[in-house]
């Protein structure tokens, strides 16, 4: 099986160097960077990381989010940090995958507060930096509303960073049906269950790309008999199909349920 790291170097080689390796924590003294966001962009993801974790209070002002994440232990800033570098790694091959079908759009499904969503449309503005005009129409899907608009507010917090991203609150699979054409692009990291079953349904209908993280636990729910999400597909369906592990965050963090996932390319009759 290949390593989510080495699927990232495969897709991006002639686009971008080291994104795979500057998109892994660093330990600096007693805290983390992503060295990919730089010193300060990475406090602020992962004082907003541990902020989805606590309780989400309406009146919670940057100087408090950032206060509760100083005060955590090493292994809870670890944690928070490996978490974050594998949502921003599936999204950055979600935008490698999306490259050169700038007309096609793109979806993420569970954003939580969009720091994924964020890295996303920052990540593909950067690799197809002379033709902004052709960025693919990004929307990112998410079931609680109360989540959604913090996303907003971290978006807004970003300036200009990212480039249009469409804010959508709703049960995705009842979204994709409706609005997935073939060839668009979906990704979603440590997908629920449901969000699983659903998209290998709609593939029934519709030929798309997709990158899908999820635990070994959810795939345990989904699949039989020791089976993989992979052999769940139609084996009629026309698809190029990747099974890949989060090596570096599997290694690094003990005793969390181990990541794994799938990229799904849709081949062309």
């Amino acid at each position: 099986m290949i390593s989510l790291n080495d699927l990232i170097n495969e897709y991006s080689d002639g686009i971008t160097k080291s994104i795979a390796q500057d998109l892994l924590p660093k330990k600096y003294a007693f805290d983390y960077v992503i060295p990919y966001l730089g010193e300060e962009a990475s406090l602020k993801c992962l004082s907003f990381k541990h902020l989805w974790h606590s309780p989400i209070q309406k009146k919670t002002c940057w100087e408090d989010v950032e206060r509760r994440y100083y005060q955590l232990d090493s292994d809870l800033k670890s944690f928070l940090a490996y978490n974050l570098s594998h949502e921003l790694r599936i999204a950055t091959l979600a935008a490698l995958l999306a490259f050169n079908k700038p007309k096609a759009k793109v979806f993420e499904i569970g954003p939580a507060f969009g720091l994924s969503s964020i890295h996303f449309s920052h990540y593909f503005m950067e690799i197809f930096p002379r033709h902004p005009s052709q960025t693919p129409h990004f929307t990112a899907i998410e079931l609680h509303a109360g989540v959604l608009e913090k996303a907003k507010e971290i978006k807004i917090m970003t300036g200009d960073y990212a480039g249009p991203i469409k804010y959508t609150c709703g049960d995705s699979n009842r979204i994709l049906r409706k609005e997935l054409s073939d060839f668009d692009t979906v990704f979603a990291s440590i997908a629920e269950p449901n969000v699983i079953i659903g998209l290998i349904k709609i593939m029934k209908k519709r030929k798309f790309d997709m990158v899908l993280s999820f635990s070994a636990e959810a795939e345990k729910n989904v699949v039989r008999n020791n089976q993989t999400i992979l052999e769940l597909m139609d084996k009629k369906l026309n698809y190029y199909k990747t099974r890949f592990e989060d090596v570096e965050y599997n290694r690094t963090i003990k005793n969390d349920i181990k990541k794994y996932g799938v990229l799904i390319k849709g081949k062309k009759n």
